[in-house]
């Protein structure tokens, strides 16, 4: 098994996204956001939800459909205006 990386606590998702985000900045000084999901479009996702300097973690499938229920479909990474126009119409 690999070894933690020093900034990472070892607890939760969430401890894991929070301490990357405060290791960033404290070394840095550059505010970033942070994201863990069980897929990279919807970490990215996260991403834009958590902006500005937020963490965030969903790694249970009930909580993902959650967010993703109260979402429109162009809130998909690469899913633009035309595209979501369309699948909105199909439902």
């Amino acid at each position: 098994m690999p070894s933690r990386p020093s900034w990472c606590p070892g607890g939760s998702p969430a401890d894991d996204a929070r301490a990357l985000r405060d290791t960033i900045e404290r070394d840095t000084g550059l505010p970033v956001t942070v994201a863990i999901g069980r897929t990279r479009t919807l970490a990215k996702m996260l991403v834009e939800l958590s902006k500005p300097f937020g963490y965030r973690a969903v790694t249970d499938p009930a909580e993902e459909r959650a967010i993703l229920a109260d979402l429109p479909v162009t809130a998909v990474p690469g899913i633009g205006g035309r595209h979501g126009a369309r699948l909105a119409e199909v439902g």
